[in-house]
């Protein structure tokens, strides 16, 4: 084994271990959209239609795939269909992916300074890809489920240009395996778009020796990369509409005011990958007041510097500037998609280092092969300290991530105007009914911005759980009035109305949401939630059926679509959702358990014995499938399989009563009387007061000819079930046995109270009269 072998299994060891402690990390922030309460990664089947598709300005498009990035969440339909939302698989496979990306960079650093250095040396590559596995920057794309946009894009990235070297060098069949990964990178994320840019580069400076002709020498192979770009810019701007943030939720920044600002993030940037302190999840910053600002201004000057400085770099032509030059090249293009003329929500956000800090670690080890030996030896101990120092920094850094109220609150501790984070953190204390502490950040958040509209809303909610209805009608208001085309506003506050019986007024309420916003399943759900609650139950359908409509991926609509028994509405949709649902997860027992029950309903037996075979074979200890089937084996006279499903009930729950009954039931149809009154007896003991019990028990010694205890079962049944005909029917016929008919007179008069269409009945009470006038 080679000491490169050695470099890439130490390099696997270490970008794994930092991440050791935050595999089971909750979901954060926008994770709980993208992927707890998205639909679309539900079902592996019928996936590729859900990757891509024409995007849609609805407001539900956040609980959807993002289609400009269909490889990501591809790979989070894999996750959910093996781990369902077990947070530990998903970080499991981004720790992997940065693994590999830690490997990737450690064969690209080499390759690059063996070619501009000459030398095959495996220490600075090591280095260089150390400080990127280890650095406590990249913890905000490793940690944050969703940057593995970042670590996809990477790893394709990466293998792009290393096979674009080797197509060069020695096989120009790996130029389509580069494009390949190009088009990869390009759906992981459409920062890959620096791509044809960097490879140039790449060729100008550690192939063509900084020949410009040379370089053109390869024109077809870059005019590729180019034309790849162009396809994919235009079908994403005739699919998407944009080039630009497509799923902001938030204003975006105005384009003059980010521009402004980008200069001081850059700088922001390169301090984080020297000095990693004052990193935040969510940084936040105030709009620049102008170019003279000289929190602006001065960032201008130094990047002018740099600027300058790299072109006397190109200048000196060294094999340290070559490399230095191209590692400050890479840094700034990779960060152009974002900190450049795009505006986003959010202008600084740590994991664009990602791929960024390529160039900076790139650079800094350019370092060793341009000092003498001995000051070599002190930049290998000062690298190896801050290869320590980073992890350990990174260990630490990792547990904010393992309860997101420690993450939020470093971020308004840090920033106590930000908005967003204070948000975030009264919305997870809501989530977790921690109302008090929910009202104290949402008021901080108004104090800071009272115009806030989200904060008025999301404190209103708050109310609402609290049962402060006319308080959080106010919050609402409050809402609309900063923010009148606030259809969610409107929603809640229909609901509450709802919830007042003011139908006409949450009638009101929707139908402004759904002028201000007709896109919004939220709002027939809800108008379908009120219907219900009016026992409107066509009306209700129509509704959740608009909903599903506008978002096939509504549970709640499916349920409560399947909760409506009304005929007309609910039975056929009932057993379509379950159905539909039981398919698409094979192994829900309660799918199972419900469908069968439905069948049965139904009275399609032989569907409903198949349901509760499989809701009991999921689940061996469900004794309701289990008694369940015992019935309809019963009802199909297959006595000995119901008695084996009766006794695996009475193994799983000695004190299922009913059990007891359903075998004394099977028992006295089998004629077998004294063992049916020994299952009785069991329920005789616990439960004396059940009146079907004593029915059943009179039946028994009615068959016996024992009607004297019969007799006094059925009064037993009577008097604690004083309206059931069949118990005075029985009871008529055992006076009648003992040849005491003016008690069964009595006996079935009183039954034909209950049930006067009996022709049984009337016949005994006639023929008794005739009998009684002799």
């Amino acid at each position: 084994m080679n000491k490169k072998h050695l470099a890439i299994i130490f390099l696997v060891l270490a970008s794994s271990l930092v991440y050791l402690n935050s595999l089971n990390a909750p979901f954060i922030f926008d994770e709980n959209t993208k992927i707890v309460k998205n639909p679309d990664i539900r079902k592996l089947s019928g996936i590729a239609s859900k990757l891509v598709y024409p995007y849609s300005k609805n407001k539900d498009q956040i609980y959807r795939n993002d289609p400009s990035r269909p490889l990501v969440y591809l790979t989070y339909a894999v996750n959910y269909h093996y781990g369902k939302l077990n947070t530990f698989g998903y970080h499991v496979f981004n720790v992997l992916l940065h693994a590999l990306n830690a490997v990737l960079a450690f064969l690209f650093f080499s390759m690059i300074l063996s070619a501009v250095f000459r030398k095959d040396a495996v220490g600075p590559p090591l280095i260089a890809a150390l400080l990127f596995a280890v650095h406590p920057i990249n913890t905000s794309a490793v940690n944050y489920v969703m940057g593995r946009s970042d670590l996809m894009s990477t790893a394709f990235y990466l293998l792009s240009i290393i096979l674009f070297a080797l197509a060069v060098a020695k096989n120009r069949q790996l130029i389509y395996y580069s494009l390949a990964g190009f088009l990869l990178a390009l759906a992981s994320k459409q920062t890959a778009a620096t791509l044809p840019a960097v490879i140039f580069l790449y060729d100008y400076f550690f192939i063509s020796g900084c020949n410009l002709k040379k370089a053109l020498e390869r024109k077809k192979y870059h005019l590729a990369f180019w034309g790849v770009l162009a396809a994919y810019m235009l079908a994403r701007f005739a699919l998407l509409g944009a080039m630009g943030d497509m799923e902001a939720v938030n204003a975006l920044w105005d384009r003059y005011h980010y521009i402004l600002i980008q200069p001081y993030v850059i700088l922001r940037y390169i301090a984080f990958l020297f000095v990693p302190s004052g990193l935040c999840f969510l940084h936040y910053l105030y709009l620049p007041a102008s170019l003279l600002e000289p929190r602006v201004a001065v960032p201008y000057i130094v990047l002018a510097a740099v600027f300058v400085s790299m072109y006397f770099l190109h200048k000196k032509g060294t094999a340290f500037s070559k490399a230095a030059l191209f590692g400050a090249l890479w840094f700034f293009i990779t960060l152009s998609p974002t900190s450049s003329i795009f505006p986003t929500t959010t202008p600084m956000v740590e994991y664009r280092l990602y791929l960024a800090g390529f160039g900076i670690y790139l650079a800094v080890v350019s370092l060793f092969y341009a000092a003498n030996t001995k000051a070599t030896r002190v930049l290998y101990a000062a690298a190896g300290i801050c290869v320590l120092a980073l992890g350990i920094s990174t260990i630490t850094r990792n547990r904010i991530y393992q309860d997101p109220v420690i993450l939020w609150k470093e971020a308004v501790a840090m920033y106590p105007s930000n908005v967003r984070a204070y948000n975030n953190l009264g919305t997870l204390y809501y989530e977790r009914k921690d109302y008090d502490n929910a009202v104290l950040v949402f008021n901080e958040v108004l104090k800071v911005w009272p115009a806030y509209p989200e904060a008025h809303n999301s404190l209103a909610m708050v109310y609402d759980s609290q049962g402060n209805i006319e308080q959080a009608i106010k919050e609402y208001r409050q809402a609309l009035y900063y923010k009148p085309e606030f259809p969610e506003a409107h929603i809640n506050i229909g609901n509450l109305f709802s919830v007042k019986k003011d139908f006409a007024g949450a009638l009101k309420e929707y139908q402004a949401a759904q002028d201000l916003d007709p896109t919004l399943d939220s709002i027939y759900f809800n108008r379908g939630v009120m219907y219900s609650m009016q026992k409107e139950y066509v009306k209700a359908l129509e509704e959740y059926k608009k909903a599903l409509e506008l978002n096939p991926g509504n549970e709640r609509a499916k349920q409560n679509i399947a909760g409506l028994t009304n005929p007309e509405s609910g039975s056929a949709e009932s057993i379509e959702y379950y159905r539909e649902l039981a398919s698409r997860e094979p192994g829900n027992e309660r799918a199972h358990f419900a469908l069968a029950m439905l069948y049965k309903d139904r009275q399609d037996f032989d569907r409903a014995l198949d349901e509760f075979r499989k809701a009991a074979q999921i689940n061996p200890a469900n004794t309701d499938a289990h008694n369940s089937l015992g019935i309809i084996y019963t009802m199909r006279k297959e006595y000995d399989k119901a008695i084996k499903e009766y006794r695996q009930v009475l193994e799983l729950d000695p004190n299922y009563l009913v059990v007891y009954l359903n075998l004394g039931n099977l028992y006295y149809v089998r004629g077998e009387y004294d063992k049916a009154l020994k299952e009785y007896q069991k329920v005789l003991e616990k439960a004396p007061d059940n009146g079907r019990l004593h029915y059943n028990m009179g039946n028994v010694y009615h068959a016996q000819g024992n009607y004297a205890r019969a007799v006094e079962e059925f009064q037993l049944a009577l008097k604690f079930s004083p309206d059931n005909p069949s118990a005075f029917k029985n009871l008529g016929s055992s006076y009648y046995a003992m040849k005491n008919y003016t008690s069964a007179l009595q006996a079935f008069e009183n039954s034909a109270k209950f049930n006067p269409s009996d022709p049984e009945v009337s016949q005994r009470i006639n023929t008794l009269k005739e009998m009684l006038k002799q």
